[in-house]
């Protein structure tokens, strides 16, 4: 009997003190979710060859997070975004995911950038099950196959690049095209490819770079003496920038010119680039930062308060617009919130108008929200619209 009374009095005292500690403790209903803190994060590239898009990005989400905080956050809790350099490293990228997940424990990954590393975290994401949200990594493989916890804002690499080949041959009347892509982004120029086919066609001329590369003078010459009629230029903004400035120095421009996608069209390829940069094609996404719709304005009035040395451009905007849907989604989610009624949240906007792009659609099947691009070209310095927005032929594979 006197063994069952003190097995009954240990019991006891084992579950009042569980029950003091988790008074004393903070609520932490989710991870990343307190009392007063929303956690989230992400991995940009601060040092490295894109330490230019990185940091971009950052100050686009914080100018948007910075104000959102001062008016009291979300249902009373501020926004707490943990950021990682993982200099654009694959290896790197998956270190930093896990630190994020498992020691910060964030309830979410915010607008990370870049497509080779991201497809190297992807599989521990989506196991973990954590929300990524936007991130600039139109990879065919973050949408196919559908993936719960995953969310797009851009057409990804595969329907930007049948665009860009079909526009071509079908618009321009190309016949020999050529094509520069990046190294661990292979759906781009698989879809080149696959609409050439169709046209009874097949590129000319195939180069494949890696981000670290500065020297392109022999890439270009070999493109070069194919005599090509059009270039898809599948790059990002800096060594794209240092690709023009060769083409330049070699006398090199494809009779049709040179066509890219979206990831180009920030204001730092046409800094660096400088005149080299001058009538380059590409598609565009977003609208420009320049704009005077009172949502841009508001951008770039925004960005200069808290980051008077960041020039405001697409990468800018895209961090800053990721930021907006996320804290638009959170107050769907409710006063107590989850990663289950975030998700939810966002597959229940639809022609929801952010005012940076077309009408975002999402929906429990479709978490590719934005399929709308429009035709830009550098004139005088500036990314300038020439054909109007239109909606992309989903081409997901």
């Amino acid at each position: 009997m006197k063994e069952n009374h003190k097995n009954a009095f240990f019991i006891f005292t084992v579950v009042l003190t569980l029950m003091i500690l988790a008074a004393a403790s903070p609520v932490m209903a989710e991870f990343g979710i307190s009392k007063d803190k929303i956690k989230i994060g992400t991995y940009l590239a601060f040092t490295g060859p894109a330490a230019g898009v990185g940091k971009t990005i950052q100050a686009g989400i914080q100018s948007y997070l910075n104000e959102v905080n001062k008016q009291d956050g979300i249902h009373g809790r501020k926004i707490e975004m943990l950021y990682e350099d993982d200099a654009y490293q694959p290896a790197k990228t998956l270190a930093a995911t896990k630190k994020l997940v498992e020691v910060d424990e964030v309830f979410a990954l915010l607008s990370p950038g870049g497509a080779p590393n991201t497809l190297a975290a992807l599989p521990y994401i989506v196991e973990q099950k954590v929300p990524l949200l936007f991130p600039y990594a139109p990879e065919t493989a973050l949408v196919d196959p559908f993936k719960k916890n995953v969310f797009m804002i851009t057409p990804v690499f595969y329907t930007q690049y049948y665009y860009i080949a079909d526009y071509a041959i079908r618009v321009l009347g190309a016949k020999k095209i050529v094509q520069i892509s990046q190294a661990g982004s292979p759906s781009g120029p698989q879809s080149v490819n696959d609409r050439l086919k169709e046209a009874g066609l097949s590129v000319v001329g195939e180069e494949v770079y890696k981000i670290t590369e500065t020297d392109f003078s022999s890439m270009i010459m070999r493109l070069k003496n194919k005599n090509p009629d059009f270039c898809v230029f599948g790059t990002i903004t800096r060594p794209g920038s240092l690709m023009a400035k060769e083409a330049q120095k070699q006398g090199w421009k494809p009779t049709l010119g040179f066509m890219s996608h979206a990831s180009i069209t920030d204001v730092e390829f046409v800094r660096l680039a400088g005149e080299a940069a001058e009538g380059f094609v590409a598609l565009e996404v977003m609208k420009s930062p320049d704009s005077n719709d009172p949502e841009v304005v508001e951008f770039r009035e925004r960005l200069k308060k808290y980051y008077p040395d960041i020039e405001p451009g697409m990468f800018a905007m895209y961090g800053y617009v990721s930021a907006k849907i996320f804290c638009e989604a959170m107050k769907k989610a409710g006063k107590e919130p989850n990663r289950d009624k975030l998700i939810a949240a966002i597959e229940s906007m639809s022609g929801v108008n952010v005012g940076f792009m077309a009408p975002l659609t999402f929906s429990p099947t479709q978490h590719q929200g934005n399929l709308n691009a429009r035709i830009v070209k550098v004139k005088n310095g500036k990314w300038i619209p020439i054909s109007g927005w239109q909606k992309l032929p989903n081409r997901v594979k």
